[in-house]
């Protein structure tokens, strides 16, 4: 399998699937051949799942070897994959971090988010974090009116529903949730459609 992996990684064709079969073979008796397996199944792997491999290695190798190869993981993933990367600070304890990303995300050389869907981060902070939170659902309902149709306005109103909730179940604050729907339904009253909308949810 040795000689296979070598041919394997000089033709760069399939190595990552031999490597990971002589690390599952080495794992449990040398440590060292299995860490070198290891590290070039994360090295030869196209399309990494960063946030897997961040896991997967922080429990095998010893906390010497894992401090020499975090960072690398760590950068590589916010450079290719922002879902990975905050879910490796989220594992990590940076929650600052995420907040920040979710409620700003970084644009590209267009002026575009590169990844705009932050739901799962922010169900998993609501409870810590309202405040933040509830900024990042009414943002993502905000943004959904002008220029909607009745698809955007049905999003927009399934985010106003998360906001409501956070108001009510974290702020008991129904009077704030209140002025803040009846501000935005003054703002759009000229959209029937999303007002059509509101109505049918019964928020």
């Amino acid at each position: 399998m040795e000689s296979i992996a070598e041919t394997a990684m000089q033709r760069e064709n399939d190595e990552s699937y031999v490597l990971e079969r002589l690390f599952t073979f080495y794992k449990d008796d040398d440590y060292e051949k299995a860490k070198e397996k290891l590290i070039l199944v994360y090295k030869t792997t196209n399309h990494k799942k960063y946030f897997e491999e961040y896991k997967r290695m922080k429990n095998f190798l010893s906390e010497l070897d894992w401090e020499k190869i975090e960072p690398e993981i760590v950068n590589e993933a916010q450079k290719n994959n922002m879902h990975d990367y905050l879910s490796i600070c989220l594992q990590k304890g940076m929650k600052d971090i995420v907040l920040k990303t979710i409620i700003s995300p970084p644009v590209n050389q267009w002026g575009y988010a590169g990844f705009s869907d932050f739901d799962i981060f922010a169900q998993k902070l609501e409870k810590e974090h309202p405040k933040e939170i509830l900024e990042y659902y009414y943002n993502k309902a905000y943004a959904r009116i002008p220029n909607g149709n009745r698809n955007t306005y049905k999003e927009a109103v399934e985010y106003l529903g998360k906001v409501k909730v956070i108001y009510l179940k974290h702020f008991k604050d129904e009077d704030s949730w209140t002025h803040m729907l009846s501000k935005l339904l003054m703002e759009f009253k000229k959209r029937p459609a999303f007002i059509d909308e509101i109505r049918k949810s019964k928020l």
